[in-house]
């Protein structure tokens, strides 16, 4: 009978887990730094070859080594640069040289019969005073050429980056930014006066910008409903309600509006003074709910359900709201100058930000939370990029999305001088734990030594990727400068890093320790691995 899983132990495991880790964290540091090197993949369905520069877009491309060995070092790899691609943006290849360098210092000292459990304490316990380290030195943005220079440093790109910089100069960290594509060469940004809600105009009859296939009213009454509406009765009440106002002009929102109520919306707004602009939400469940709940604090309407109300029957001119301006179109409903009491509104906008505050970095649930609070307090824009190709489009959208995460984080929790050099600051701090009473055990202090290895390593790569003769002089030169002083590989001189233009999210570097550190530590301590026969694929990190 045919075994379903092979099981390798130590010391093959740590060997051939350590080999995936070492090729994987060896490609994706190539693409490290401003001299970043490309790695061409060729998919088998395609013709031509993707040119990559994205550590967390490598790695995702990469499903097997062609080892199932090496292959699980290979997705421990693979996963943590993903994981921080989703925390913060950016910092995918500066882990997986650090996470590199840790485990081969750490490896050795396990070689050399060194206990496991002890190093990865010393590795844990020098990563915490490099943290504290890195906390001690963080400074505020000064303003929007930091932003804009975080921002160059992530995407590559200086129309982008200027844009980016603008954008959160002006929208501040809880700024929410929505990405538009265009089918051709195009870069613009827009700033939303109020908020937009992913809806359609439920028929073309009420368009009244052909142009745009949009509905725009002004100075326009509010009305909300959660569920379908379908039958006259439902809606006449609010139709009867709305048209004894000046100016006549109605957004009526619901989740589904059909039959009878829409024939009955579309002939009242084209024989009568009444002027309506109808949507449908696209999002149901709890986000459909979160949508309608926030245009009632926005505009000061009362909502309306199916679970309690039949339709508008009961409606008093005090449950509808007002707006300045709205706009629907096929995709997108915007509202603009609510008239919803500010005191409601702020409650709201507080309550968001406490169940967002309460939630991981990385949790799913806080980019929507995010997003509620940015449109609720106005601070809303709509990036808009194209290209050429669908290609071209996806990196571009890739690279903005990556920024957006970065100079949040940077406008959240400070910055750092770039460049590696803040993590070489910490080495003094974390290197005074190996000293004679330092209370830590021998085996201990080469967890130590491991973490200062990782934590060298990204000034050292930087160094080596763009073809530096003589990395141990630059390195000397670079630490015996100021400490807001970072070393140029452009121009190989060393400069204020705000002069420079390269800066780190502080909440980038610390994430990256941090990860860095959790997947070199796991991948140490691995004595078995169990492989299946017929594992399953996927493409998720």
């Amino acid at each position: 009978m045919a075994h379903k899983a092979a099981v390798i132990t130590y010391p093959e495991s740590i060997e051939q887990l350590k080999a995936g880790f070492d090729r994987l964290g060896e490609l994706t540091a190539l693409t490290y730094g401003p001299t970043q090197g490309i790695v061409f993949y060729k998919d088998a369905l395609k013709s031509q070859p993707e040119a990559l520069t994205d550590a967390a877009t490598m790695v995702r491309r990469v499903t097997s080594l062609g080892d199932s060995r090496q292959d699980v070092g290979a997705m421990i790899m693979r996963s943590m640069i993903w994981r921080v691609r989703e925390r913060v943006g950016d910092g995918g290849a500066t882990t997986a040289i650090m996470a590199q360098a840790i485990l081969n210092q750490a490896f050795k000292a396990r070689s050399a019969g060194a206990n496991t459990v002890a190093v990865q304490q010393g590795i844990r316990i020098g990563a915490e005073r490099a943290r504290l380290a890195l906390e001690a030195m963080r400074q505020a943005v000064r303003g929007e050429g930091d932003l804009e220079a975080i921002g160059r440093s992530v995407t590559g790109d200086e129309d982008l980056a200027f844009l980016l910089g603008e954008i959160f100069s002006i929208l501040g960290p809880t700024g929410h930014v929505t990405i538009d594509e265009y089918a051709a060469p195009y870069l613009e940004r827009e700033y939303v006066d109020g908020g937009r809600w992913r809806a359609s105009i439920v028929s073309p009859h009420l368009i009244n910008n052909s142009a745009a296939r949009a509905s725009g009213l002004d100075d326009c009454l509010v009305a909300l409903y959660e569920g379908s509406l379908t039958d006259i009765d439902e809606i006449a009440p609010l139709l009867e309600l709305a048209i004894q106002h000046e100016p006549a002009h109605l957004l009526l929102v619901a989740q589904k509006i059909s039959s009878d109520a829409l024939n009955t919306i579309v002939t009242t707004h084209l024989k009568s003074k009444l002027k309506i602009s109808a949507a449908a939400l696209e999002r149901v469940g709890d986000a459909g709910l979160g949508d309608l709940q926030d245009l009632a604090a926005l505009t000061g309407a009362r909502l309306f359900s199916s679970r309690y109300d039949r339709g508008f029957r009961s409606i008093q001119p005090g449950n509808l709201g007002k707006a300045r301006r709205v706009e629907v179109d096929l995709q997108v409903l915007q509202v603009s100058g609510g008239s919803g009491d500010p005191s409601g509104l702020r409650q709201q906008i507080e309550q968001l930000q406490r169940q967002m505050y309460r939630l991981d970095l990385d949790d799913s649930i806080r980019e929507e939370l995010q997003m509620r609070v940015g449109r609720l307090a106005g601070s809303m824009a709509v990036l808009k990029i194209g290209a050429q190709t669908s290609a071209e489009r996806s990196s571009l959208k890739v690279k903005a999305e990556q920024g957006i995460k970065t100079i949040q984080a940077a406008l959240q929790d400070g910055v750092l001088p770039g460049g590696g050099c803040a993590y070489l600051r910490c080495i003094p701090e974390v290197e005074k734990l190996t000293a004679p009473g330092g209370g830590l055990s021998r085996e201990q202090a080469m967890g130590v030594r491991a973490l200062v290895a990782g934590l060298e390593a990204p000034f050292r790569r930087l160094l080596g990727n763009a073809q530096v003769s003589a990395p141990g002089l630059e390195m000397h030169r670079i630490q015996q400068a100021d400490k807001d002083h970072v070393y140029d590989v452009l121009s190989k001189n060393i400069l204020p890093a705000r002069q420079a233009g390269i800066l780190d999210p502080y909440k980038v570097l610390s994430v990256v320790l941090e990860t860095a550190v959790s997947g070199a530590a796991m991948a140490l301590g691995t004595e078995v691995i169990i492989l299946k026969r017929k594992p399953k694929l996927s493409y998720e990190p």
